[in-house]
């Protein structure tokens, strides 16, 4: 079941998001659930976007007032609510929970696609069989379906992509891909930055 209400010119938010969550939650008791809140990622585009110089928030999520941070703290209780609810139906513990963003938000709001800012997104990870505590130093995010699969005893869907994060595990099998991929071709260029700007140095008919 799916809940898809809302679009970019008339958003819902995360209020009445977490409100259908929390109902759908306590009336279906479902196996699996993914909640999306948006208002983080909008507030930082309005961040990216504002073209008042004299607005302190302008290019800046980080600043006082910045209709960015507000967000990201309210999205903070609504994780809240949602573990307290959790708990009073009784199966928090036994609830694995993945929180993530579906990008990076850079420090100058959105997600522009040449910012590195923009590039890493927090994965934590909570629940049975889940390790505490542990910390690793590569994911991505094409990991957490199979991770995922593993922990409710499934098998992932067929054009699933990515690994399990045994590291993350309690009792990962050995079956279980341990160790990093080849970073050389799968991680993102560190370089990629410098080689932009050097190209649009050489658009623009500058020496590099």
């Amino acid at each position: 079941m799916s809940f898809l209400k809302g679009s970019d010119e008339k958003p819902i938010h995360d209020d009445e998001t977490m409100h259908w969550a929390l109902a759908f939650l306590r009336k279906e008791r479902p196996a699996f659930m993914k909640v999306h809140l948006q208002d983080a990622g909008n507030a930082g585009s309005l961040c990216y976007e504002e073209k008042n110089p004299a607005i302190g928030w302008r290019r800046n999520i980080w600043a006082e007032g910045s209709p960015y941070r507000t967000a990201a703290l309210r999205a903070d209780e609504y994780l809240g609510q949602f573990l307290d609810e959790l708990g009073k139906l009784g199966i928090r513990d036994k609830t694995a929970l993945f929180v993530t963003s579906d990008h990076g938000q850079a420090d100058v709001g959105w997600h522009p696609f040449d910012d590195a800012e923009a590039w890493p997104m927090p994965l934590v990870v909570s629940g049975p069989g889940v390790r505490a505590g542990q910390r690793f130093d590569y994911a991505e995010q094409i990991d957490i379906v199979p991770t995922l699969c593993h922990l409710m005893g499934v098998r992932p869907p067929g054009n699933a992509d990515g690994r399990i994060l045994a590291e993350a595990l309690l009792s990962p099998r050995r079956t279980c891909l341990r160790g990093g991929r080849d970073e050389g071709i799968e991680r993102v260029d560190p370089d990629g930055d410098a080689m932009l700007e050097k190209l649009r140095k050489q658009a623009a008919g500058s020496p590099p």
